[in-house]
């Protein structure tokens, strides 16, 4: 008799157990993720980036990207990237409904703020919090949605950035084909230019016998009629035409950089110059004539720029 009257107790007991089991589970799992409607790269004419007392402006002009107040070239590949994330922003699961958003960097001293608009249309609004660790994703929340959310990637430190980081940080602007350059140090200066240089090749006459036909090949030689060593020109010329700085100095100004260690005057369809100062830390300051505020050149480059004449001529 004792058996038969605990057992509708055992089954009391094991049917709250599954009850509460099944509502755990359905706690967790019964939810549905919000559908990011779709934003087409071409449609996006300005992004906001909104740190705790910070915000750059990003926005198209003249079918260019430009940053801040002063509206500088902003860096193309960059901006890419960044639209490219938001535009391709997928949430894998759900992190947390409730509002503790200090543990993910969601509360307002931490989060970055991404908006993207068409014209003055907000499109989406995106808060970026901390990496999830270890999964390659990151703690976002979309729009004016309170929950957390984990969306696939870890792309905090892509909108981390300064305005100045933000800016197109090549320095030169060169077109067309590099003519001549001017290479000055303190106590000497090599200048080198394109000349034609002429060569045979060897050519059939109607008779079937071979003839010598006259070409010409494009060579670097010396203003004083001396032989460059063509590959080591071309790959300086190339470093030049290629170069962009690690970072803007915006709190100084380009008149406050006085005596120099190199400069090189590049000449093509306009003229162009690069000046580069005494080395600070393991970085270069200089300044060029295509841009309006000094910055730092890395030490690989600028000793590149800096080679040793002798290596440059036969």
């Amino acid at each position: 008799m004792k058996i038969k009257k605990e057992l509708p107790i055992l089954f009391f007991i094991i049917a709250v157990l599954l009850f509460y089991i099944n509502s755990e589970t359905n706690d967790k799992t019964n939810y549905a993720l919000p559908k990011l409607d779709e934003i087409a790269a071409a449609d996006i004419t300005m992004l906001t980036i909104k740190k705790a007392d910070t915000e750059i402006k990003i926005w198209l002009k003249d079918d260019k990207w430009v940053v801040g107040k002063k509206e500088f070239p902003a860096d193309k590949g960059l901006i890419d990237d960044m639209l490219k994330t938001i535009n391709g922003l997928k949430l894998n699961a759900l992190a947390s409904e409730r509002k503790n958003y200090t543990a993910y960097q969601l509360d307002d001293k931490q989060k970055i703020i991404i908006s993207v608009f068409a014209g003055d249309r907000l499109l989406r609004t995106v808060h970026i919090g901390k990496p999830v660790s270890s999964y390659g994703q990151t703690f976002v929340m979309i729009d004016d949605d309170h929950r957390v959310y984990h969306s696939q990637g870890n792309f905090r430190d892509s909108f981390d950035q300064s305005e100045s980081y933000i800016r197109d940080k090549a320095v030169l602007t060169l077109s067309g084909e590099i003519a001549s350059l001017k290479l000055t140090r303190p106590d000497n200066t090599l200048t080198l230019k394109r000349a034609s240089a002429p060569i045979s090749i060897a050519a059939q006459d109607q008779a079937g016998s071979s003839a010598p036909a006259v070409s010409s090949v494009q060579k670097w030689i010396t203003a004083d009629g001396r032989n460059a060593v063509d590959d080591e020109v071309d790959r300086l010329a190339r470093t030049i035409r290629e170069l962009h700085c690690e970072i803007f100095i915006e709190d100084m100004a380009k008149t406050d950089f006085r005596d120099p260690i190199f400069t090189a005057t590049i000449t093509g369809a306009n003229t162009h110059t690069l000046t580069i100062f005494k080395k600070d830390g393991e970085q270069y300051p200089a300044i060029s004539s295509d841009r309006d505020h000094p910055f730092y050149l890395n030490k690989w480059d600028a000793e590149r720029i800096m080679v040793d004449f002798q290596i440059l001529v036969k």
